[in-house]
């Protein structure tokens, strides 16, 4: 393993090696000392910007896809603009467009002129070779941190170290779940589910280190305690296994058995690592799909989460038609939050949590990228992220049957999860752009390529 980092970071330059820098801190959500806004102040953010501007400095000139990336933008924001001279006489939406449709730029731009570099003076192969293995070392000191941490809430290692540990690296301060370097427990537990798919999709040649990474990467997402994070990966396995794993009563009862024995184990042992907060969650959940609106209404009126993460969403679908299909404009859903929630969720104004926020006039956000995307610009970019997203995935499967390549699946699974995970991404997540801008890539190059032997192989 040694000689694999060590043979990344000599065949890089020194500009390539500030992304992998920014791959390297992508565990860290919550660096309480740069600040990009209250919620989110990603380190990886700020060495990509340093990195793109290094990148334009060395070769002043831009491709094409950035063109086609800041018109994109440019039009988004032209019609923010628009929203806020015309229809809000208020800016603050328009600014906080501004700051992360640029870092979105950013992003996109950044992972795809390093993408272009490896490929073009290595390979593909070398391309996820490097992403993957710097995925999996950016996930050692956030698991060991994560372990002090469970054992410090367990009593067993003095409590006071692991509130050091976790006060320098979050703003948000160690409670009852761990965190490792994360802002809290939901954000760390879909980290590590990223960490987790790459190394069962990309690293092929080293079984036995696959094999104890995998168990000690899942053995800490388990103990995260994270509702959120057991529904994303249980959700993300299961459309996986629906929609790329062929079906037959053999392996159906092959794969049935070991998964029931595993649950019947995360119900006995739960107690050792599930805490109240998670254990109310997933009773909130078993209540939820009742469908009974007689259960769900004093839910809602309580359980801010819940609200945020379940019907923020349908409330930012239900928008479409308020706004004629238009949507509010980049970051300016706020401005009609409060009359959405009055015409269709008016139960939820007995919240308090939500109220007070609304009160205090707070930019309250869609969660799932995707509502985001259509209560903000409209039918149509909702659309064309939907497009995305299908037309991506059904080349990834053309070319699996071409090929005969069973890395295409690697990917189908990392998509399905890229989509999953969107309840909590911002314009501008890392995480999310750095999947869909590698996936594009190599569906992209293996396309125009199909007819060549297939080279797609990660070491």
């Amino acid at each position: 393993m040694l000689n694999t980092y060590r043979e990344i970071f000599v065949s890089t330059n020194v500009n390539q090696k500030l992304f992998i820098l920014a791959i390297l801190v992508m565990s860290i959500d919550g660096f309480p000392y740069i600040p990009v806004n209250n919620d989110n102040r990603p380190l990886s953010i700020i060495i990509l910007l340093i990195y793109w501007f290094m990148m334009k400095i060395q070769e002043p000139k831009f491709f094409k896809f950035e063109i086609i990336i800041f018109s994109c933008f440019f039009i988004l924001w032209l019609f923010t603009l628009s929203k806020s001279i015309y229809t809000y006489h208020d800016y603050k939406g328009l600014t906080k467009f501004t700051i992360t449709g640029f870092f979105a730029y950013i992003t996109i731009s950044s992972c795809l002129i390093f993408y272009k570099s490896i490929i073009e003076k290595k390979s593909i192969e070398r391309l996820i070779h490097i992403i993957t293995y710097c995925i999996i070392l950016s996930s050692f000191v956030p698991i060991c941190v994560g372990v002090i941490q469970f054992l410090a809430l367990k009593n067993i290692l003095p409590l006071v170290i692991a509130e050091k540990i976790t006060n320098f690296f979050s703003y948000r301060p160690l409670l009852d779940r761990i965190q490792m370097l994360n802002s809290e427990a939901s954000h760390a537990s879909n980290y590590l589910i990223l960490v987790l798919f790459f190394l069962h999709s990309f690293v092929i040649n080293n079984e036995r280190f696959k094999r104890k990474t995998l168990t000690i990467v899942f053995f800490v997402l388990v103990l995260i305690s994270s509702t959120v994070g057991y529904a994303t990966f249980g959700i993300t396995v299961f459309l996986y296994w629906l929609l790329c794993v062929k079906k037959n009563i053999p392996k159906i009862i092959i794969y049935t058995m070991p998964l029931l024995l595993s649950i019947g184990l995360f119900y006995g042992l739960r107690e050792y690592f599930l805490t109240e907060y998670t254990i109310e969650k997933f009773k909130i959940i078993s209540d939820l799909a009742s469908l009974d609106f007689d259960i769900i209404i004093p839910i809602v009126s309580v359980d801010f989460s819940t609200y945020d993460r379940i019907f923020s969403p349908i409330l930012g679908f239900l928008s479409l038609q308020d706004t004629y299909y238009l949507g509010t404009g980049g970051e300016s859903f706020f401005y009609h939050y409060e009359i959405f929630l009055n015409e269709y969720f008016p139960f939820a104004l007995n919240n308090e949590v939500l109220k007070s926020h609304l009160d205090d006039g707070a930019i309250l956000a869609i969660k799932f990228l995707p509502a985001k995307i259509a209560g903000e610009f409209g039918l149509i970019p909702f659309l064309a992220f939907c497009y995305l997203f299908t037309s991506l995935f059904k080349k990834l499967r053309y070319l699996k049957r071409e090929t005969k390549n069973s890395i295409y699946d690697g990917f189908s699974l990392l998509l399905i999860y890229a989509f999953i995970s969107t309840w909590a991404c911002s314009y501008f997540n890392f995480n999310f752009i750095m999947m869909m801008t590698l996936i594009y890539t190599v569906v992209h190059h293996n396309t125009n390529s199909i007819t060549k032997q297939d080279i797609l192989y990660a070491n």
